[in-house]
């Protein structure tokens, strides 16, 4: 199921290892997406995923506290 979605994601322009992490992320329920990858937090927000930078990321959870 990874594979075949990383497959998609390729198709899409994703670069081969970026489309397994990104697969795995959404086999995994995970609330964030955390990369430093600036344009595959682009293409994320295609894909509708909660992809942020770890600098936003901290931010963001130190607001929640």
């Amino acid at each position: 199921m990874i594979k075949k979605r990383a497959n998609q994601l390729e198709l899409e322009g994703i670069k081969p290892i970026d489309a397994l992490h990104v697969a795995c992320f959404e086999a995994s329920f995970c609330d964030y997406f955390i990369t430093c990858d600036k344009r595959l937090l682009n293409r994320c927000k295609s894909l509708s995923i909660q992809a942020i930078n770890p600098i936003d990321f901290i931010k963001e959870v130190d607001n929640e506290s």
